[in-house]
């Protein structure tokens, strides 16, 4: 173990478990240098296969094998080798009574507790919650269920060991400044939380939404609808000039088409040649409200108690309850491509079964729009009188088209409040 360093002033620690995605790696490398060439000193910690779980091996995306740490730690050690960045492994800050230590305290826990868990002061049960809902695709977690319980145990396990050794690693390296990845992912957030109880700055970084963009986030994790806050406080009334007009305008035709993005186009690109109503079979002489709802198992953990409906499910029944009661309108649910299907990252197989148990029993003036089936969600926005949305980039992109828009959920993408209107 390295002797503690006497000042703290110019360092940045880049804890880095996940240099699998590749990536990511680079961005942090190259960030990582830039910093060297300013006179500040890096260290990167890596995972040397201490941790039972993590997010590079969900077992409903990509299940974990005999050899999935033994490839993720090669991988990393060429990521970071090829960079020239100086590092250390996690397993250096760790003692062998760490590893009993916290296999103790796990195994003394009933599966009551495990979602509330702390581990001394540490609140690893909250910090790796989000984690699990992502492990199984599921927006809800039952701990009475044996597997979800198992696999929570372990996320604990590896959380614990991770807060062990990384406080460990801020006195040895007494850093001014921790960069690291997403920081909502399990040991990635029991990271930003440490960090942030010792006053030690924090910046996040992921991939932005238009390609070639990184986005960072000070004090906080990927997801925090927080930063955007601020930012719309900041410049909610300041207007864009004439050129950042057209490159919103640019950037929502280029969405249309599946084109721009960080990340794969989930909704077909937009065909004006077909007429979406008609291949719906509903009428086009009445308002037509588009409902598209959320990838949410992703954000679970952080919505909870902040929306007017116990879940998604609900708000999309109120809603097919209220176009039940006004045959004058037709009503749209756009299924996200994301919950399950061909283009899906693993498959929400419960939230799944819920939409098609809904589908079976709508009123006339209501049609489903599942995952895999070939409408645009931008032809929806077309044709819509008012957009309907959880906590999706939607609701921010019919805003901007001059939409109608009723937020149901809080999200980082949409700067509207709740039940209000952008």
């Amino acid at each position: 173990m390295i002797v503690q360093s006497p000042t703290r002033s110019r360092r940045v620690l880049c804890y880095s478990p996940y240099l699998m995605w590749a990536l990511h790696g680079l961005w942090e490398g190259t960030v990582l240098h830039g910093l060297r060439h300013r006179g500040v000193e890096v260290l990167q910690i890596l995972c040397d296969s201490q941790f039972t779980d993590c997010d590079l091996f969900w077992g409903a995306v990509r299940a974990r094998d005999n050899y999935s740490c033994l490839n993720c730690q090669a991988q990393a050690t060429q990521v970071t080798c090829t960079m020239g960045l100086p590092f250390h492994w996690l397993g250096r800050y760790l003692e062998p009574r760490d590893h009993d230590d916290v296999r103790c305290w796990v195994s003394a826990l009933r599966d009551r507790q495990l979602a509330d868990a702390t581990f001394g002061d540490w609140r690893v049960g909250n910090w790796v919650k989000s984690s699990v809902h992502s492990h199984f695709r599921d927006s809800s977690l039952r701990l009475d269920d044996g597997p979800v319980a198992e696999v929570y145990r372990s996320y604990l396990l590896s959380g614990a060991l991770a807060c062990r050794g990384l406080v460990r690693a801020f006195d040895a390296f007494s850093p001014h400044c921790l960069f690291l990845f997403n920081g909502r992912m399990s040991t990635t957030r029991v990271a930003l939380e440490l960090a942030r109880s010792r006053g030690i700055r924090v910046v996040t970084h992921e991939r932005g939404p238009l390609r070639g963009q990184v986005k960072l986030v000070v004090g906080d994790h990927c997801l925090s609808q927080d930063p955007v806050d601020r930012m719309w406080s900041r410049w909610r009334e300041v207007p864009l000039t004439d050129d950042e007009l057209a490159a919103v305008g640019r950037t929502l035709k280029e969405r249309e088409m599946g084109q721009g993005m960080n990340w794969r186009s989930f909704s077909p690109p937009l065909d004006r040649n077909r007429d979406t109503l008609a291949q719906l079979g509903l009428r086009s002489d009445v308002p037509l409200l588009s409902l598209f709802t959320s990838s949410d198992d992703e954000v679970a953990a952080f919505v909870e108690g902040r929306t007017a409906f116990p879940c998604q499910l609900s708000w999309v029944r109120a809603a097919v309850e209220y176009a039940a009661g006004h045959r004058e309108l037709s009503l749209v649910i756009r299924v996200h491509p994301n919950t399950a299907g061909s283009q899906a990252l693993g498959d929400n197989r419960r939230q799944l079964e819920e939409f098609l148990q809904l589908r079976e029993a709508m009123p006339a003036n209501v049609r489903m729009v599942m995952p895999d089936d070939p409408v645009s969600t931008y032809s929806l926005i077309e044709r819509s009188a008012v957009g309907l949305v959880y906590s999706s980039t939607v609701g921010l992109e019919m805003a901007a088209r001059g939409k109608s828009v009723v937020v149901a959920g809080p999200g980082a993408c949409c700067v509207a409040r709740p039940g209000g209107l952008t």
